[in-house]
């Protein structure tokens, strides 16, 4: 992700999770609906895109009709987080895609939304909030989860 530049940025590996292997292979221009994105994650085996920024405090989600392939990346639709944050700054989504979680910077709270279908972020809904300011964390910037969900 390339917060200056507005683009998200795709690189191959010849050897997996070898960076030494890491060649560049393509972008993915983002501008045309968030001036400072932030975070993007991929769902639906590669096939959904989401990026978010707190340009306008959105969540955007984008098509892919190949797996992982920038190039064949066409925007979706918008989902509106300013309710919760003005500086979303990360996203993920649970294995199944029925929730989604968006950190916020601006509040230090991970936002959890339901999602009645999977990816779709026109099925979203606001769920609840956990803080991790404090002890934790003052300026949060992105959220993952282990593979079952019980470590966040």
């Amino acid at each position: 992700m390339g917060y200056s530049t507005n683009y998200v940025y795709s690189y191959n590996l010849s050897t997996a999770y070898d960076l030494g292997s890491a060649s560049y292979n393509q972008s993915f221009d983002v501008s045309g609906q968030e001036s400072k994105p932030a975070g993007v994650t991929f769902g639906g085996n590669g096939s959904k895109m989401f990026v978010v920024g707190f340009g306008n405090d959105n969540v955007y989600s984008y098509d892919l009709s190949t797996a992982y392939d920038l190039s064949t990346a066409s925007y979706n639709q918008t989902f509106d987080v300013s309710g919760q944050d003005s500086m979303p700054t990360g996203v993920r989504f649970n294995g199944d895609g029925s929730k989604m979680f968006v950190m916020g910077r601006a509040t230090d709270h991970v936002y959890s939304y339901n999602l009645s279908r999977a990816y779709d972020l026109g099925s979203a809904n606001y769920n609840q909030s956990f803080d991790v300011s404090g002890q934790q964390e003052d300026y949060p910037t992105g959220v993952t989860f282990n593979g079952d969900g019980t470590k966040m």
